[in-house]
C-alpha cells in the first residue's frame, strides 16, 4: 500500500549525505545526527523528493530534516519502488522557535503536554479540519484525489520524560476512499519528543506502521540520546514568566498535527504511483 515509483524523483539518490549537519534555530545552533540506519532526503540530491515530504508539514510546524530508512535508499538508488514506511523528521513548532527555555519553562512545556495528551480527544475535530485541509492543497498541487474522510486518533500515556525531553506515542486510523468509492482503513503508529537542545524546544518524529510501537519508541530513544549527546543543554536555572506562557500552552496541538498530517504519506504515495502507472 505504501508505495512510491522512483520514477516520481527526476534525480536520485546516488551517495549518502553526511553523517550529521548543523541547523539554526531562532539563533542557536543545533547538531542533527541521522538515525542509525536511515538517510536523509536533502534537497540537493533529490529535489522532487526532498519537496514531496515538505508538501506534508503542518503548517504550525517547520522541518530541518527529514529521513528515509537504508533500504528504501537502497530501492531508489537502482530504480525500484520505495515504502516509505518507517520514517523521522526534525521539526520545531513556528511559534516557539525563538523561545529561550530555562529550566523552569521547559518543566512547565511538559506539564502543558501532559495535561494536553490527556483531553486529545477533544482536539480531534480540529485535527480532522487542519488534516483535511492540507489534504486538499496537496492533491490541488499533484492534481490527484486522495478519497481522504478522516481520521481517528488515541494517545498513549507519556513513556518517557527526563529534564530535557518528553515522549509520547499515537495510534491513528485514517480512513479514505480508493478509486471505486471503497472505503479504506490503514493504522499508523507515530512517537514524538519534545526534547530540549541548546535552549531550543525541538520535535522528533518517528513514524511507522501498526505493528511499529515497540520499534518507534526504542528507535525514537535511541535517536534522542544520540542528538542530546551532539548538542549541550542550555537551560539556565530559573522560571521567568515574560512573554512565553501562551505559547508554551499551544506547543503540544501543533507538534500533534505535525506528526498526524504525515501519516498520510503512504496514503498519497500509493495514489501517486497507481495514476502514474495508468
Amino acid at each position: 500500500m505504501r508505495k512510491i515509483y522512483a520514477v516520481t524523483c527526476l534525480s536520485l539518490i546516488i551517495s549518502l549525505p553526511s553523517f550529521s549537519k548543523d541547523i539554526e534555530v531562532g539563533g542557536a545552533s543545533i547538531r542533527v545526527v541521522s538515525p542509525d540506519g536511515f538517510v536523509e532526503v536533502t534537497e540537493d540530491a533529490n529535489k522532487e523528493l526532498f519537496d514531496f515530504f515538505r508538501n506534508f508539514v503542518a503548517p504550525t510546524n517547520i522541518e530541518y530534516a527529514h529521513f528515509i530508512s537504508g533500504e528504501d535508499f537502497d530501492r531508489l538508488r537502482v530504480g525500484d519502488e520505495a515504502v516509505f514506511e518507517r520514517r523521522f523528521a526534525v521539526q520545531v513548532v513556528r511559534k516557539a522557535q525563538d523561545l529561550e527555555l530555562t529550566t523552569g519553562k521547559f518543566e512547565a512545556m511538559k506539564a502543558s503536554g501532559r495535561r494536553q495528551l490527556e483531553k486529545i480527544a477533544e482536539l480531534e475535530g480540529k485535527v480532522n479540519k487542519i488534516v483535511g485541509d492540507q489534504v486538499e492543497n496537496v492533491e490541488s498541487k499533484y492534481d490527484i484525489d486522495m478519497g481522504f474522510t478522516g481520521i481517528n486518533m488515541s494517545a498513549l500515556p507519556v513513556h518517557l520524560e527526563t529534564d530535557r525531553a518528553l515522549a509520547y506515542s499515537f495510534r491513528v486510523i485514517s480512513r479514505m476512499n480508493d478509486e471505486a468509492g471503497n472505503p479504506l482503513v490503514d493504522i499508523g503508529i507515530g512517537t514524538t519528543t519534545l526534547v530540549e537542545l541548546n535552549g531550543r524546544a525541538i520535535v522528533l518524529y518517528a513514524w511507522g506502521g501498526e505493528a511499529d510501537l515497540d520499534w518507534s519508541r526504542t528507535a525514537s530513544r535511541q535517536w534522542m540520546e544520540a542528538m542530546l549527546a551532539a548538542n549541550p543543554s542550555r537551560q539556565a536555572a530559573g522560571w521567568f514568566y515574560e512573554n512565553w506562557h501562551p505559547r508554551v500552552l499551544n506547543a503540544i496541538p501543533p507538534a500533534l498535527f505535525a506528526m498526524i498530517i504525515a501519516v498520510i504519506v503512504g496514503w498519497f504515495a500509493d495514489r501517486r504511483r497507481r495514476k502514474l502507472s495508468k
